[in-house]
């Protein structure tokens, strides 16, 4: 594992593939990609539809007791409150409750995103609290930019790269691919490890 260490670049070399970083060059057999809003820069050549989004997410203290929103009373969950507002939120963690918007973020570049949050951003996510879970509605005390990388879609891309049958691009999770890492981390080393392709990946094909 090797932290905090930017990829540049990546090219086929005897055999297998060398990866350039901030750091150093490396070599691999097989390589997997999977850089979300970094996704179409190491992908030189190849047309991919991704658009990057801003997403601020918010963690605010509970009005009242805390118990009501621990994991034994409060489930994760997400909210459709019509289509301009798609919501989700966690648990009590911390004495903290997570709630956030599911897309509708801002258009953004991963490397310059504006990582600061101002005040009235909460507004759109208190609003949502006040009228659907008012004890939830306390101080935020902590915020957070995140980046959404989506597909036109909305779903994933999981495949072989179209000229490297060796190289998986795994990326673009339209802002739910967290959830499933641990399954599509095992898919990934079965598809490099045993060759071939998951029949339950068909829908995550390359398809633009």
């Amino acid at each position: 594992l090797r932290t905090d260490e930017p990829v540049l670049a990546w090219r086929a070399a005897g055999g297998g593939f060398e990866l350039v970083t901030a750091h150093g060059r490396y070599t691999a057999a097989s390589l997997v990609l999977a850089t979300n809003a970094w996704l179409d820069r190491l992908l030189p050549g190849v047309t991919l539809p991704l658009s990057v989004a801003r997403q601020v997410l918010f963690w605010f203290a509970p009005r009242g007791p805390l118990q009501p929103f621990g994991p034994q009373r409060l489930p994760i969950w997400i909210w459709e409150r019509g289509p301009e507002l798609f919501l989700y939120g966690f648990p009590e963690l911390g004495g903290l409750v997570k709630v956030a918007r599911h897309h509708g973020g801002s258009p953004a570049d991963p490397d310059t995103v504006d990582r600061a949050v101002a005040p009235e951003e909460a507004a759109p996510v208190r609003a949502f609290l006040a009228a659907c879970m008012p004890a939830a509605d306390g101080e935020p005390r902590r915020a957070a930019v995140c980046l959404y990388a989506n597909t036109p879609d909305g779903h994933f891309l999981i495949d072989r790269h179209p000229a490297h049958e060796r190289v998986l691009v795994i990326s673009a999770c339209s802002g739910h691919g967290f959830k499933f890492s641990s399954a599509i981390g095992e898919l990934a080393a079965r598809m490099l490890l045993d060759g071939g392709r998951p029949a339950e990946l068909e829908p995550f094909r390359w398809r633009w």
